[in-house]
């Protein structure tokens, strides 16, 4: 198969991805309230990352620790199309997202000002779940979906 067919293949799958977890978003909104949807995605989201964590560790012969870590992420940071820069130190991972395609979303939906609550209740606990699976820990040391860059410490037990 043609790299092209991939890449267009890669495409569709990643946007049906994202319109899926819109779209079922939306509707609970429009049944039960904004409040009420997060809390659905919330639960969703508790188990959502455990999931591909797990399968970012399989794909790249990852176990534990901040090696494995980076691996993962950077695995996951390029299928779902996020600008991010990790650095990796002695002990620690620094991760800085300058482009999420979440906010993306929200940009083009014209939903931007739920960016920052949407975060807090959904990557906060996302990048947490990951670390958990790594056996490391998880800082978010700035959450700024609105302006500027969201950066992350992972750190080593």
């Amino acid at each position: 198969m043609s790299e092209e067919r991939e890449q267009q293949k890669v495409a569709y799958l990643r946007r049906s991805y994202a319109a899926v977890d819109g779209l079922w978003f939306v509707k609970l909104e429009e049944e039960l309230g904004f409040e009420r949807a997060l809390e659905y995605d919330r639960r969703v989201w508790a188990i959502v990352p455990k999931l591909q964590a797990r399968k970012a560790k399989e794909l790249t012969g990852g176990a534990t620790g901040l090696d494995d870590l980076r691996r993962g992420l950077e695995l996951c940071f390029e299928a779902e199309e996020y600008q991010a820069d990790l650095k990796q130190g002695p002990g620690e991972l620094a991760v800085s997202v300058a482009g999420c395609p979440w906010v993306e979303a929200l940009r083009r939906s014209e939903r931007l000002p739920l960016a920052v609550t949407i975060a807090q209740a959904i990557c906060v606990p996302m990048f947490e779940r990951w670390a958990q699976e790594y056996g490391v820990g998880c800082q978010m040391q700035e959450l700024a979906c609105e302006q500027g860059r969201c950066r992350l410490r992972f750190s080593a037990p």
